[in-house]
C-alpha cells in the first residue's frame, strides 16, 4: 500500500510487528487499551456497555496523564463514541450531581467518549461523518464504498480532523502552554464505509488488485469460530449481492465485489495516512516534534475476504494482529540512532506485544511514573489505577542494545552476520506470548449476553514453542526449531462461575501451526469440541492449553476469575 507517512514514523519508531488487540471489535478494544485492562476484567464485551456503569471505575491513559498535570485533549474516534463511553450513563450522571457540572456538546451524545473524566477541554468529533449503513455525508445509498472529488475530500470526516490536530497544535503554540499536553488525535479510516478520494483510489488499479488466495474457511475450522461478516451485509450493495443473507461458511462474494473493497480498503490506508502526515508536518512546524513521544495503534486487524472472511469479529490472526509504533524523540529517530553510532534500520522486533502494554508504556517513557500490575483476583474490579500489561521500555532498551551490538560486532569482523541476532534473540521471556478473546452472541450492540446469561467465548494464545525432540516438534519440524501457534478454545462462559470461563466445557477447538501455515488455512485439532490433533502434536497441545487456561503471569491474569480455575 501507498503510505509514505506511516513509512517514515515506522521508520523512526519502535515497531511492534507482533502486536496484538484484546478483543476484535471496535468499543471493546478500545476499552481495553485505554484503561490497560483485558476485556474479563472491564467485564465490556459489546458495543453498548460503558465500564463505569458496570461499576469498574477504572483510570484511562488521558486521565491518568490529566491527574499528573498534563492538559489532556481528544478528538475524532479515541474512545468508542457514544454509550460505550459515557452517553446516558449513570456513572456520568453521578459525576454531574458531584460536581455541578454539565456536559459540552457532543455530536456523538451528552457525556460521550469518556467527557468527564478523561479530558481537559471538550471532545472533538468532526462535523460530518460517513459512517452510516443507511446512508450520511458521502456515502449515497449507504454503499460500502464510493470515491468523492478532490474538493468534496476536504470534508471528509477524517480530513476535518486532522486540521483540527493542527488548528490544535498551532494553539497551544500560541497560546505559550505553560504544562504538557497529551494529544489523543483518532481516524475513522480505514473502517467502512470506504469513502475516499477519487486520487486513492486511482493508487490502486482494479485490473492490478489480487483475489485472496483461500477464500473458503480454515479446513477442520469449528462452527463456532465463524463471524457471519454481518458489519459488512449492513451496506447496500453488498445487502443486494447477499439478499440480505449473512455469510455463511463457505459462501464468497463475486471476485468483482471483493476486488472492489480490497481496492476500498486500500484507497482507505492510504487516505488515512495523508491525514498523519499532516498531523505530523504540523508537530514539526510548531517544535513539538522533538520532545513529544507519539503512539500509533489501530483497534483491530481487518479481515479482506480470507476465507471468505470480512471485517473482525474473529480470533483469527487477520482480525486480532494489529502492529503499533512508539517514537520516542532523540532516542528511536534515526537521526539520533546515527549520532549514537547505532544501527539505523528499522526498530522492528517481533517479541509478543499486547494493546494492554501502551498504558505503561507511555507513562513510563513521558513521566517516568510506573503504573502498577493488577492484583489477582476480584480486588483489580475495585482497584482504579493498575494495569493488566507490561511496559514496553525494558523491550525498547533492549532492541536499541541490540542496533549498538550489531554495528559494534559488523566494524570488528569482515563477516557481517555474525552480527546479526537470531529470531530467538529478539524474544525476551517477559514478551513470549500474547492474549485475546472473543465472544459469540446475536447482538453486539446491546448489552452483552455474557454479563448475565450463558454465552460462549473464545480464549487464544499466540506464542512459540521450541520442541524437546522431532516427536512433539510437528510434521515437518526439526527439533530445536522455535515454532510458532495460535490456539484457541471456545468455551461455555457464565455457566460453572459468574462472569467466567469453564474451560472442561468445551465447544470448540482451533491449533493453527503459523511457522508453516500463516494463512491459518488448516485446524490441527480437527472440528472436534476438544482438540484431537495428530500424535506428534499432542505435547505441544498439552504446553498451549495449560499456557492458555493459565493466562497471562502477571497484572492478574485474563481477569478476576483466573484465581479460581
Amino acid at each position: 500500500m501507498v503510505t509514505p507517512a506511516l513509512d517514515a514514523l515506522a521508520a523512526d519508531s519502535l515497531f511492534l510487528d507482533k502486536n496484538y488487540v484484546q478483543q476484535a471489535i471496535c468499543a471493546v478494544s478500545r476499552t481495553s487499551i485505554l484503561t490497560g485492562r483485558r476485556p474479563d476484567s472491564t467485564q465490556v464485551w459489546d458495543l453498548h456497555s460503558y465500564w463505569r456503569d458496570l461499576g469498574h471505575n477504572y483510570t484511562t491513559i488521558p486521565e491518568h496523564f490529566k491527574n499528573h498535570g498534563y492538559e489532556s485533549i481528544g478528538m475524532g474516534k479515541i474512545f468508542h463514541p457514544g454509550s460505550s463511553s459515557g452517553t446516558d450513563s449513570a456513572a456520568a450522571n453521578a459525576s454531574l450531581a458531584r460536581n455541578s457540572s454539565a456536559c459540552p456538546p457532543n455530536r456523538c451524545g451528552p457525556c460521550s467518549d469518556d467527557q468527564l473524566f478523561s479530558w481537559s477541554r471538550p471532545f472533538f468529533h468532526s462535523p460530518n461523518q460517513e459512517g452510516n449503513p443507511a446512508g450520511g455525508y458521502g456515502d449515497p445509498g449507504g454503499k460500502a464504498w464510493s470515491a468523492v472529488n478532490a474538493e468534496d475530500a476536504k470534508n471528509l470526516s477524517d480530513a476535518q480532523i486532522a486540521q483540527h490536530a493542527v488548528d490544535t497544535l498551532q494553539q497551544l503554540k500560541q497560546t505559550n502552554l505553560d504544562k504538557p499536553f497529551f494529544l489523543a488525535v483518532g481516524f475513522h479510516r480505514p473502517h467502512l464505509p470506504f469513502i475516499v478520494p477519487q486520487a486513492k483510489l486511482d493508487l490502486y488499479p482494479l485490473d492490478e488488485i489480487q483475489l485472496p488466495a483461500y477464500q473458503t474457511p480454515p479446513v477442520g475450522m469449528p462452527q463456532i469460530a465463524w463471524s457471519n461478516s454481518g458489519e459488512l451485509v449492513a451496506y447496500s450493495d453488498v445487502k443486494l449481492l447477499r439478499n440480505g443473507s449473512a455469510f455463511s461458511p463457505g459462501d464468497v462474494l463475486p471476485p468483482q465485489k471483493v476486488k472492489e473493497l480490497r481496492r476500498g480498503y486500500y484507497a482507505a490506508v492510504s487516505h488515512m495516512d495523508d491525514q498523519i502526515g499532516i498531523v505530523m508536518a504540523s508537530l514539526k512546524e510548531t517544535g513539538y516534534a522533538d520532545n513529544t513521544i507519539v503512539s500509533f495503534w489501530g483497534d483491530h486487524g481487518w479481515q479482506l475476504g480470507e476465507h471468505g472472511e470480512w471485517c473482525k469479529h474473529t480470533n483469527f490472526e487477520l482480525a486480532t494482529r494489529a502492529p503499533m509504533m512508539i517514537k520516542v524523540p532523540g532516542v528511536t529517530d534515526v537521526r539520533a540512532r546515527a549520532r549514537a553510532g547505532t544501527r539505523v534500520g528499522p526498530l522492528r522486533t517481533s517479541a509478543f506485544t499486547e494493546h494492554v502494554d501502551l498504558f505503561s508504556t507511555l507513562s513510563e517513557l513521558a513521566m517516568g511514573v510506573s503504573v502498577p500490575q493488577c492484583p489477582a483476583g476480584p480486588t483489580q474490579l475495585t482497584t482504579a489505577l493498575c494495569t493488566m500489561g507490561k511496559s514496553l521500555v525494558p523491550l525498547l532498551n533492549r532492541q536499541l542494545a541490540a542496533a549498538a551490538a550489531t554495528v559494534a560486532t559488523t566494524l570488528a569482523t569482515s563477516n557481517s552476520s555474525a552480527a546479526l541476532l537470531s529470531t530467538n534473540d529478539d524474544v525476551d521471556v517477559s514478551y513470549n506470548a500474547s492474549y485475546m478473546q472473543y465472544p459469540r452472541e446475536a447482538q453486539m450492540m446491546q448489552r452483552s449476553t455474557c454479563l448475565d446469561k450463558p454465552c460462549v467465548m473464545g480464549y487464544s494464545i499466540v506464542t512459540r514453542i521450541q520442541s524437546r525432540n522431532t516427536a512433539d516438534a510437528g510434521a515437518g519440524a526439526a527439533a530445536g526449531i522455535a515454532r510458532e501457534y495460535r490456539y484457541t478454545e471456545w468455551v461455555a462462559f457464565n455457566t460453572k462461575s459468574h462472569r467466567a470461563p469453564d474451560f472442561e466445557s468445551s465447544v470448540g477447538a482451533e491449533l493453527y501451526d503459523h511457522t508453516a501455515d500463516v494463512g491459518e488455512n488448516t485446524n490441527l485439532c480437527g472440528p472436534a469440541a476438544v482438540c484431537n490433533p495428530a500424535d506428534g502434536l499432542r505435547a505441544t497441545v498439552d504446553l498451549l492449553r495449560q499456557a492458555l487456561r493459565q493466562g497471562p503471569l502477571t497484572g492478574g491474569g485474563w481477569g478476576p476469575w483466573a484465581t479460581t480455575q
